[in-house]
């Protein structure tokens, strides 16, 4: 009987065989091993998925209800209604909607210490961008102004040392107008004299408080108008 020698092309299919044989070996027993934490990551990112869809929707359905809410506000025929109403507003609402409903409650206060808390509520809320907050501040040192100057003129100079890298505050021109008014009032020309070349100064300035800046510096004296630029004295 004769020895089989086998075939240089059976032996090579047969090699590939226990290869594959041994790489689906290997390859469940990494299975096996790292099974779980695979799908732990898949549940994961399934449930981050859904939780930002979720997210998403409740966003906003709360600020479709925020905007009801606010609109149902407005078409309240009288401050007793409106008094009753606005609480719950700032309780449950936030961005620009809580901003309108402190704004609402400045503006019903007719004391002017209450209307001016009301607005520095809103100045001392760090998550309110920066303009607004300012705004807010200004509106609480003119309902100030009359009954409490000092405490005016302390708000006025935070928003006269503002600084801003880019454009001014829209609220930094008439703080400086206002300084130069409540130093004006005081006897302080020296002061206001430098509020309003401080005021001139103002890259843009608006053509109506331009003209008064220049109608108060010649009134002050001391300090002679070329043209728009206050000029030093001489």
């Amino acid at each position: 009987m004769k020895n089989v020698t086998p075939s240089s092309d059976t032996t090579t299919a047969f090699l590939r065989e226990v290869d594959e044989a041994i790489q689906q070996e290997r390859l469940m027993a990494v299975w096996h091993q790292t099974k779980w934490f695979l799908l732990a990551a898949l549940i994961a990112l399934v449930l981050a998925i859904a939780g930002k869809e979720a997210w998403q929707a409740w966003s906003m359905h709360k600020a479709r209800t925020h905007a009801a809410q606010w609109f149902a506000f407005t078409e309240l025929k009288t401050e007793a209604e409106r008094e009753k109403i606005l609480p719950e507003i700032l309780a449950d609402t936030s961005g620009g909607t809580r901003a309108l409903a402190l704004y609402a409650k400045a503006t019903m206060q007719h004391e002017p210490k209450a209307k001016a808390e009301a607005y520095l509520a809103l100045a001392d809320d760090a998550s309110e961008p920066q303009w607004l907050r300012d705004v807010a501040r200004l509106n609480a040192a003119i309902a100030l102004m009359d009954n409490n100057a000092a405490s005016a003129k302390a708000q006025l100079e935070m928003l006269a040392q503002t600084p801003y890298d880019d454009l001014p505050s829209p609220a930094y021109g008439p703080a400086l107008e206002l300084l130069a008014l409540l130093s004006q009032q005081a006897g302080d020309t020296n002061a206001a004299r430098g509020y309003t070349l401080k005021l001139l100064q103002v890259a843009n300035l608006p053509a109506d408080m331009r003209q008064r800046a220049l109608q108060r510096a010649g009134v002050l004296g001391g300090a002679p108008v070329q043209g728009s630029v206050l000029m030093p004295a001489k």
